[in-house]
């Protein structure tokens, strides 16, 4: 909202007619609300008054998701989002993880596989 100066119901209806061609609902299935996540993109071409290139899912997937398990720290960030919603996430099942993290103790580290983290944002893709 704050990078194209627009309130939120400008922006679910970029997103709800395919301008923010791009753009995920990540919200926990118990929650109330849509969590909506846009690609920077999708971002970048209406901030300049253009559309988003026409790119193949793949390649947005690879421009966003690294080619390996993905630690949900990594998650939190890419998603701006807490930990707890992330925890969320795990707990509710939307995303499977890795149920023996890498390491115990302080140093231990959940991941979710990048085929599964691609399957959860293609069921959660918001399009027109």
């Amino acid at each position: 909202m704050v990078l194209l100066d627009r309130n939120e119901d400008e922006i679910l209806a970029a997103v709800e007619s395919g301008v923010l061609a791009w753009a995920w609902d990540i919200a926990c299935q118990a929650s109330q609300r849509r969590e909506l996540r846009i690609w920077r993109g999708s971002l970048l071409a209406v901030m300049h008054g253009e559309r988003a290139k026409e790119l193949s899912e793949d390649q947005v997937y690879h421009s966003i998701l690294p080619p390996r398990a993905i630690r949900t720290t990594e998650l939190q960030r890419l998603w701006s989002c807490s930990s707890t919603h992330v925890s969320h996430l795990l707990a509710d099942g939307s995303l499977p993880a890795d149920a023996r993290p890498r390491r115990s103790g302080t140093m231990s580290v959940t991941r979710v596989e990048a085929g599964l983290v691609r399957e959860f944002l293609r069921s959660r893709r918001v399009t027109g």
